[in-house]
């Protein structure tokens, strides 16, 4: 990666060193992290980019500046760039309701009460749930993992994650439609498989397969040569292991980066966590949102479509 000089930016050169040594001494080396990279830039000029620790266990090869790796939830703004590029054309809308474009989310209803071993007892929504509740996570949905409702504990027992999923992203959406929300939309705000739903409108707005959407309107025109739902067979070195901390064994191994999930196309293309990528392709698509929608003459989004986003 190309470097400006620091002080030229307005950097300390002594001071940027001092966070990998902190990365190094505060995670690395007591085991938390097994690496890390880190990119400093201002005004989309890198100005600081350094890689540490191994890639996968039981090697001494080191992380690779082009490693690429599972961006999880990074994926969310991606697909909301790809729902306002949809809306700046005009073939959709913040207030349109969701069910319009998928009628199998047409008849969900508010959770009061049941659905452990019984029939759920719910309540018409106050209103719709709109693709702006979908944009940002007000929609009622919720996720698999929060442990703290009867809702998503349905979820868990009818398999509906986004990681390592039992179907596809239509049978997902569908399966949703047959547990109720956890609030009537627009009345709270949840984390949830909202951005997977997003990239279903995305698709059947466009005509195109969401993948593909997202490959030839914003990874191609960015430069993003090393996004998506996959790492094909002659990158997967670059796919380093995946780890999780758990709170008793400490760190675990996720996902192996010889043994990858992320190895071949995956049966659900997850908006909403589904993604890889490296840091420098990551950082173009950070360059358009600073740059007002454009970067390196390149126009993904206008500047006002951009602040109303934001």
């Amino acid at each position: 990666m190309d470097l400006a000089d620091p002080q030229s930016m307005g950097f300390d050169p002594a001071r940027l060193a001092r966070l990998d040594r902190f990365i190094a001494e505060r995670y690395l080396e007591p085991g938390l992290l097994p690496h890390a990279q880190l990119l400093v830039a201002r005004d989309g000029i890198p100005v600081h980019f350094s890689t540490q620790g191994a890639a996968r266990a039981g090697s001494d090869a080191p992380l690779g500046e082009d490693a690429i790796f599972r961006i999880a939830s990074m994926s969310k703004p991606i697909t909301s760039v790809a729902f306002m590029m949809l809306m700046e054309e005009g073939k959709v809308a913040l207030d349109l309701p969701v069910a319009d474009v998928i009628p199998e989310l047409a008849e969900l209803g508010v959770y009061e009460g049941g659905g452990g071993g019984s029939a759920f007892r719910t309540r018409p929504p106050d209103r719709p749930m709109l693709m702006l509740d979908l944009l940002r996570h007000t929609s009622g949905l919720t996720y698999d993992f929060q442990y703290r409702s009867n809702v998503d504990a349905a979820y868990r027992a009818r398999k509906l994650q986004t990681l390592r999923p039992t179907r596809n992203l239509d049978d997902f959406v569908a399966a949703l439609g047959e547990v109720p929300l956890e609030f009537s939309p627009g009345e709270a705000w949840n984390y949830s498989v909202s951005t997977d739903v997003l990239g279903l409108v995305v698709e059947r707005v466009s005509g195109m397969k969401f993948e593909a959407f997202l490959e030839s309107r914003i990874f191609a025109p960015l430069g993003m040569t090393d996004t998506g739902f996959h790492v094909p067979a002659a990158k997967r070195e670059r796919l380093p292991d995946a780890w999780a901390l758990h709170p008793e064994k400490g760190r675990i191994l996720y996902d192996s980066g010889a043994e990858s999930d992320w190895a071949e196309p995956p049966l659900l293309v997850g908006g909403g966590g589904g993604l890889v990528s490296t840091t420098a392709d990551y950082h173009n698509f950070c360059r358009m949102l600073l740059g007002g929608g454009a970067t390196g003459g390149v126009r993904i989004l206008g500047r006002k479509t951009l602040d109303l986003m934001t």
